[in-house]
């Protein structure tokens, strides 16, 4: 039986300033780890994306391969149903996010 690791988490803006923050549990609740980022000047979209890809380069960098994801923003979960959304600043670390197996 597989484990899964599961993500809650949350990219926002106040003012201009954007910011993403983490936490990591495991398939039985034990807290793994958790992160918040200072990310400049961004829209919220960006910050929810760049929240994303933090979580999945945290989840490689620790073998977590089946990754439960769980944010409030639709948008941002479109992206990865399209690749043809991803923003272009996105597209050359994009792949390397999309080599964990994850559920929303």
């Amino acid at each position: 039986m597989s484990t899964w690791t599961k993500a809650n988490i949350d990219g926002f803006v106040l003012g201009s300033h954007a910011s993403a923050t983490g936490i990591f549990h495991d398939h039985m609740g034990p807290l793994l780890g958790c992160f918040a980022s200072n990310l400049g000047n961004h829209f919220a979209l960006v910050a929810e994306l760049l929240g994303f890809i933090i979580v999945m380069k945290h989840s490689l960098i620790h073998g977590w391969t089946n990754l439960w994801i769980e944010g409030d923003s639709t948008s941002a979960l479109l992206v990865f149903k399209n690749f043809d959304l991803v923003h272009w600043c996105f597209r050359n670390i994009w792949p390397n996010c999309l080599t964990v197996k994850y559920i929303f």
